[in-house]
């Protein structure tokens, strides 16, 4: 029983982080690539077809492709839950932007903004509550997606401990296994939804 506990903590741990770096470079490429669109006439013309047509695909299906590209280990993980949550990011922070008032972005060139200071200053405030809403959307789909991953493609991590323990009709582990994820996906939500209630403090609450 010890042992199942330590390994189970481990199996925790280890998709913690694959979760959390999956989701944190979903998470900056959505948001620079959709400024990118946002701002940028060429870029639009560019990324969003490119990106609409890939969209479709089911994620998961490109996990075993990863494997091949980039073996068994944690990159291809990573990778799949980057390439799963990264269009509702992009499309969320692209639409946020194109709601942006446009004078706002006027006044702000009248008065010699660079575009670094734009951005920061007009840009990201404006489009963040749609940049938090499809944070919201991606970090409970990231616990799913990565759940499957290690099921397939993976010896650790909790999806793995649940895969394993179900396979071996160890069921009263299986659903603590179980119950794990669905905290672990609860927490990814509370932890997004604070932080963007912090980083939102002028929006006004309902």
């Amino acid at each position: 029983m010890h042992r199942i506990r330590g390994r189970l903590y481990g199996d925790i741990g280890i998709s913690i982080v694959r979760i959390s770096a999956g989701f944190a470079l979903s998470l900056a490429f959505g948001v620079v690539c959709g400024t990118a669109a946002g701002l940028s006439r060429r870029a639009e013309s560019f990324l969003v077809p490119s990106i609409s047509t890939i969209a479709p695909v089911p994620k998961v299906a490109f996990l075993p492709l990863f494997v091949v590209w980039f073996g068994i280990g944690e990159l291809a993980k990573i990778l799949v839950v980057f390439a799963n949550n990264f269009y509702q990011l992009f499309v969320n922070t692209f639409s946020g932007i194109k709601e942006i008032d446009q004078r706002y972005l006027w006044a702000a060139a009248s008065m010699g903004f660079s575009r670094y200071e734009l951005i920061r200053y007009v840009v990201l405030p404006g489009s963040l509550p749609y940049i938090i809403s499809g944070a919201r959307i991606t970090a409970p789909v990231a616990v799913v997606i990565i759940v499957l991953a290690e099921m397939v493609a993976a010896r650790n991590g909790i999806g793995f401990f649940t895969y394993q323990m179900a396979r071996d009709y160890r069921l009263a582990e299986m659903f603590v296994g179980l119950g794990v994820l669905a905290v672990i996906s609860i927490a990814f939500d509370a932890v997004v939804s604070a932080v963007g209630r912090r980083l939102t403090h002028w929006e006004p609450t309902s």
